[in-house]
This record gives C-alpha cells, structure tokens and sequence, in this order.
C-alpha cells in the first residue's frame, strides 16, 4: 500500500483551491473596482465633484476602516505588532504611493472615459511583473509573458481607439 499519494493529492487539491479562491477575490475587486469608476465618473457628470475630491473622501473611509481592522487585528495579537522598525518605512511608502496613484486615476476618471483611464491603470500588472522578477527574483513564465503582451496590445487598442 503506497500512502504517500495521499498527502500529494491533498496538497494539490490545497494549491488548486488556493488559485481559484485567489482568482474569485481578484474579479470581486476587479467587479469593486469598476463599479467605483462608475461613480466616479457619475459624481462628476451630475453632482459636478471632481475625482480628485472623491479620491480623498474614499481614501478617508478607507483610511477609517483600516485603522478600525488594524486596531481590532492589533488586539488580538498580531496586527501592527507584525511590523517591525525597519520596515515600517515600506509601510509608509507603500501608503503613500497608492493614494497618490488613487488621487491620479479618480482625477483622469472625472475628466477622460472610464474604460480608457482602467484600461491605462490596469496595465500596472505588467510593471508588478517586471518588478517582481528584478526586485524579487520571481520567474516569469512563457505562457505569463503573452499574457504580458496582450495586456498591453490590449490596453493600447482601448486607450487608441477612443
């Protein structure tokens, strides 16, 4: 009786599941984040309120939401406590960069078309890739790099087209 078939079924079913929990969580945000363009772009054409004001009303609640999560995750044991000195600057940085790059997207939202400015926003996969092969030393695969290039033919024809 060989037994050790067990474990590799049971780790590949894990990592399966994994994958496709990750990619249900990813077209949930992907389904958030479209619908917040959508307002976005809706604020400004009938309330006449740019996106860069919106970006930082969202950026506000978000910011209160997190603070809330990261305290109760705090109590529990974890949470803040996690992140050490040294890489509390990356924290920061991190923080900062994307509510500058928020604040840019909602302000080309209010003033372009939506499906041209997320077209152009979501090309952002391609530089995390690249950064994370130099940076990170992650392998990107054959099948990954046409990926890569549909991406951005994609998004080029979409930003072109309009």
């Amino acid at each position: 009786m060989n037994v050790p078939v067990l474990p590799n079924i049971i780790s590949h079913w894990q990592e399966e599941s994994g994958c496709i929990t990750a990619l249900f969580f990813a077209f949930l945000a992907m389904i958030f984040f479209s619908v917040e363009a959508l307002l976005i772009r809706y604020l400004d054409i009938k309330a006449g309120i740019p996106g860069n004001v919106t970006a930082f009303c969202y950026l506000f609640f978000e910011g209160c939401i997190g603070t809330v999560g990261l305290v109760l995750y705090s109590l529990f044991g974890s949470g803040i406590f996690d992140i050490g000195f040294e890489h509390f600057f990356w924290v920061v940085a991190a923080g900062v960069l994307t509510t500058i790059g928020l604040v840019l997207q909602d302000y080309a939202l209010s003033i372009g078309i939506a499906g041209v400015t997320y077209s152009i926003v979501n090309v952002s996969c391609v530089f995390q890739t690249v950064i994370g092969q130099v940076l990170l030393a992650q392998q990107v695969s054959f099948a990954q790099l046409v990926g890569i290039i549909i991406c951005v033919v994609g998004a080029c024809c979409m930003a072109l087209s309009e």
